[in-house]
């Protein structure tokens, strides 16, 4: 009987549901928003994204009035504020990231190591020149580097998966600016979310294509005042559990708050057109 008694026990235990994973709450959120950067480069992510319009109103051949211009610039600050952001992807965050990485995330990134990196990416977000300026200026530097400089970088651009995450990012954010455009638009066929991202991942591989060119020369201005020590502990973190459970979480979290934050500025951007 008793030991009858412990195989059933056994396979009530077997069959009975695995326990969810914890999520974070609030504060482990914000807390892990801020030491690793996320908090402060999305307040600058307004100004970057108002860069962006204006250097391509000045490259566009379809010239717009300097009116129109400008109210696309302000609702971009309104759309992508710093505020809004932050409250997006802080729940998102709560909702994604496993709870049992949260001490060994905070861990690195509050380590001498993790601060010196995330300023180094802060400082980059918060630079808001014009990126076709700087692109020629990043290629040369990665060409002057040592062949072991740049294996490093190749490595961390790698470990980051930072091209397909820019190209998700960017796919995300133009299908939100599309469905917003097309709701404010009398007469325009509504479209899903799922239809947009359709269209737009076709161009992924040429997306990839573009970004893979210069990320590599990015990163060596991004990170040109790390050793190479310092980055090959960065990838190391990027590659382990925690890191890479926290690449995906992070760009989840983002994808969402820029796909929702594009909608909005696709939908106001043609109030009050002249």
């Amino acid at each position: 009987m008793t030991r009858a008694a412990a195989w059933a026990l056994r396979a009530l235990l077997l069959l009975a549901p695995s326990p969810a994973l914890a999520d974070i709450d609030v504060q482990g959120a914000e807390e892990l928003m801020r030491v690793s950067g996320i908090w402060g480069q999305l307040g600058d992510l307004a100004g970057q994204v108002a860069v962006d319009i204006e250097a391509e109103v000045r490259q566009s051949e379809a010239r717009l009035p300097p009116a129109v211009a400008e109210r696309l610039i302000a609702q971009a600050k309104i759309s992508f504020a710093g505020d809004r952001l932050r409250t997006r992807v802080r729940d998102s965050l709560v909702a994604h990231v496993d709870a049992q990485h949260l001490p060994a995330l905070l861990d690195w990134f509050k380590s001498p190591t993790g601060v010196e990196v995330v300023r180094s990416e802060q400082a980059d977000m918060a630079d808001l020149r014009d990126s076709t300026l700087t692109d020629a200026e990043d290629a040369r530097r990665f060409a002057a580097l040592t062949t072991e400089r740049k294996a490093i970088l190749q490595r961390l651009v790698a470990a980051s998966r930072a091209v397909d995450s820019d190209a998700t990012l960017t796919i995300q954010m133009a299908a939100g600016v599309q469905l917003g455009l097309r709701s404010a638009l009398s007469g325009t066929p509504r479209q899903s979310l799922d239809d947009a991202l359709s269209a737009l991942e076709l161009k992924r591989p040429d997306m990839v294509r573009s970004i893979e060119a210069g990320e590599n020369a990015s990163f060596a201005r991004i990170y040109s005042s790390n050793s190479d020590a310092v980055l090959e502990d960065y990838v190391r973190f990027l590659d382990s559990p925690a890191g890479s459970h926290f690449t995906d979480m992070e760009v989840e979290a983002l994808s969402s708050a820029l796909r929702e934050a594009g909608e909005d500025f696709g939908r106001a951007a043609l109030g009050n057109r002249e």
